[in-house]
């Protein structure tokens, strides 16, 4: 072999490995931006990210302690998951990795929004209720009507007197005419 090829292909080698060095995939700029919560341990939350030499045109992404959220293709970023389960502490983990690439991750610890950790109280208010006609001996409609602030569902669920249950009803029926109110034989009865 003479020395000129010799430092040809140490040279080559060198470049292919440089090169080889150079190429490997890597996820930065992973960002994380909360959003409305959906539920008492649940928000939606929208990542961002960059990608290097990614091996694959999809990746997945996992919460906290494992929970898979899905797989996703890169061009859907900026993405936005609903539903983001809260692990029950002060800040959230979310980990992405590229498709069948297990060397190609990158994890991000964010803080969890307040809607989470100091949700708005639930308050009913002006709070209404209008006898109607008698049904029978000891029932008679009545009429409710309220407001609320910072409901936690749709529906509400309402009990006559000594925990007689009515129903589950949308807060969309207010007001709302319950027939057969049940009495309870004193001068005044009860709505909870």
């Amino acid at each position: 072999m003479r020395f000129p090829t010799f430092l040809f292909l140490l040279f080559t080698i060198f470049i292919n490995s440089v090169h080889a060095q150079s190429s490997v995939c890597e996820i930065y700029d992973l960002t994380v931006q909360t959003g409305d919560c959906t539920g008492d341990s649940t928000y939606n939350i929208t990542i961002n990210f960059q990608v290097a030499n990614s091996t694959n045109a999809n990746f997945e992404a996992w919460a906290n302690n494992g929970v898979y959220l899905g797989f996703f293709p890169l061009t859907s970023l900026p993405l936005t998951i609903n539903n983001f389960p809260y692990n029950g502490g002060a800040n959230d983990v979310i980990k992405v990795c590229i498709n069948d690439n297990a060397d190609c991750c990158r994890t991000k610890e964010f803080p969890v929004p307040t809607c989470i950790t100091n949700p708005p109280v639930c308050e009913i208010y002006d709070l209404t209720v209008q006898t109607g006609d008698c049904t029978g001996d000891s029932t008679y409609n009545i009429t409710i009507n309220f407001q609320v602030d910072n409901p936690t569902n749709t529906h509400f669920e309402a009990w006559a007197n000594n925990g007689v249950y009515l129903g589950n009803f949308p807060l969309t029926s207010l007001p709302l005419v319950i027939n057969n109110f049940p009495y309870n034989g004193g001068a005044n009865d009860v709505i909870k």
